[in-house]
């Protein structure tokens, strides 16, 4: 399925379902590294995505348009849309921050360059196995904008997975014990376990039939990518019921919290009223 859009049509499709995503996981990462919770508070998002928008949006053209109009070299782009991120960001946390000072600046700066490597770390970790089994260079998913969108999916729901998760603990005020209240429950230990053993078992078969038995050399490229993705993507699904099993975990001890506070301030104020 060889792509025959303008390049112009290529940027806005990839801006869109590709480095939109990337980029807004890079800046909500860097505000979580730095703890700027005024901007990861769930009840000021308006607010919030005006702020990220502020960085996410012109990087996300600017990557698209040196790719598929002007074609700068990766490298080259690679350096200046980071310098850019990195100067967006700090112009950010600057105007969202009490305590401004020289180490906030350089912080900002080594937290976006992480969240960089983070992403690069995640796409490496499964892109690679991918290009094999497919027998394609990453240069074919790069010049296709609907492969490249495929190819993308399980670190799209990763990073989806993981920034809820994080958010959603920053915005509790509740502090708990994460590791007595998840490996308590039996439950949950079993669970985890017999879905890992099954997880590594079923990889292990599908990978044996298709390096001895050859089995997706008879498909379609396209379902191919389609079958390789979907695999890749069941750890992803795994972690997100994972996240959600804990956080339900945490939002019951929560909700035990609350009650025990209760009780002890109408203790409280019945003692004061006598």
């Amino acid at each position: 399925m060889q792509t025959s859009l303008t390049p112009l049509t290529n940027a806005i499709i990839n801006t869109i379902f590709t480095s939109l995503p990337e980029e807004s996981f890079i800046a909500i990462i860097t505000l979580i590294f730095l703890k700027l919770n005024n901007l990861l508070d769930i009840y000021m998002w308006n607010r919030s995505i005006k702020w990220i928008a502020l960085a996410v949006i012109p990087v996300s053209i600017l990557i698209n348009i040196f790719k598929y109009i002007i074609i700068v070299p990766k490298q080259n782009m690679m350096i200046s849309t980071m310098i850019i991120m990195i100067l967006l960001m700090q112009y950010i946390v600057l105007n969202n921050s009490f305590n401004i000072n020289f180490s906030l600046i350089f912080k900002t700066a080594i937290y976006t360059i992480s969240g960089f490597v983070i992403v690069g770390l995640v796409e490496y970790s499964y892109c690679p196995l991918i290009l094999s089994i497919v027998d394609k260079p990453i240069s074919f998913f790069n010049d296709n904008v609907f492969y490249n969108f495929l190819l993308g999916i399980p670190a799209r729901v990763l990073y989806l997975c993981v920034i809820s998760f994080v958010i959603m603990r920053r915005n509790n005020s509740v502090h708990v014990d994460l590791f007595r209240v998840v490996f308590k429950n039996k439950f949950f230990v079993y669970s985890f376990i017999a879905i890992v053993l099954a997880r590594i078992t079923t990889i292990a078969y599908i990978t044996k039939l298709i390096e001895i038995n050859s089995i997706l050399i008879y498909l379609q490229f396209l379902d191919k990518l389609i079958i390789v993705v979907t695999l890749v993507c069941i750890p992803i699904l795994f972690t997100t019921w994972l996240l959600m099993f804990v956080n339900n975990l945490l939002c019951k001890e929560q909700m035990k919290f609350q009650v025990y506070e209760n009780m002890v301030n109408q203790c409280e104020g019945s003692i004061y009223n006598t």
